[in-house]
């Protein structure tokens, strides 16, 4: 976590040794400000937040790319990485999660982004260049990606990779397109929650 409250429900600084309060549940948060891992709030118990991961340094530097304001925006008994002005979240995952799993996400948020950390994962694709995108090929897809049915990109390490059509088969076919990553910003603070679907087959 990126930020906590006082008991007057203000900002807390996050700093060493630094104590606060949970936005969602009011648990006391204590800060960690380690010279490994990324500074973050952290619950003295058990995360309230079913939905929570670690956080890497790939979150922490994605979350830094939008304005403060809209992250770590809490609806519920959720926290979204962010949610912008429009009603749009936009979720950063890194470690792997299951079909049950995105379907309920998708279900809260309804207007929601997915942006995959596939830099690992990313060779993967066998890319070809079409006039006005890419086709590819899939050898081995993380299948639950499948169950996807809003906006889908992929952070492949210097650009982000926009999904625009995945197929279901094994090994996947689909088409998808770069973005700059100032782009894709700049497009997620301006748009609206929308349930368009990643094409399939």
């Amino acid at each position: 976590m990126n930020w906590a409250i006082n008991s007057f429900e203000q900002p807390v600084a996050l700093v060493p040794q630094a104590k606060a309060l949970c936005a969602i549940c009011k648990a006391n948060l204590r800060a960690h400000c380690g010279d490994v891992l990324t500074w973050h709030w952290h619950h003295e118990g058990k995360d309230c937040d079913p939905w929570s991961e670690p956080e890497t340094k790939w979150h922490q530097e994605w979350k830094s790319k939008f304005p403060e304001a809209f992250t770590e925006k809490v609806k519920g008994s959720h926290r979204a990485d962010i949610l912008t002005a429009n009603g749009l979240a936009i979720e950063f995952q890194h470690s792997s999660i299951s079909f049950a799993e995105i379907q309920e996400r998708e279900n809260f948020w309804g207007g929601i982004v997915w942006v995959f950390d596939a830099r690992d994962w990313f060779d993967n694709f066998d890319l070809r260049l079409r006039p006005q995108d890419f086709s590819f090929r899939w050898k081995h897809p993380r299948q639950s990606m499948f169950a996807i049915e809003r906006p889908l990109f992929l952070d492949a390490g210097s650009e982000i990779f926009q999904i625009t059509f995945l197929g279901r088969g094994i090994p996947c076919g689909g088409v998808g397109r770069f973005i700059p990553y100032p782009y894709f910003v700049r497009s997620m603070m301006t748009s609206k929650p929308e349930k368009a679907k990643v094409a399939k087959i």
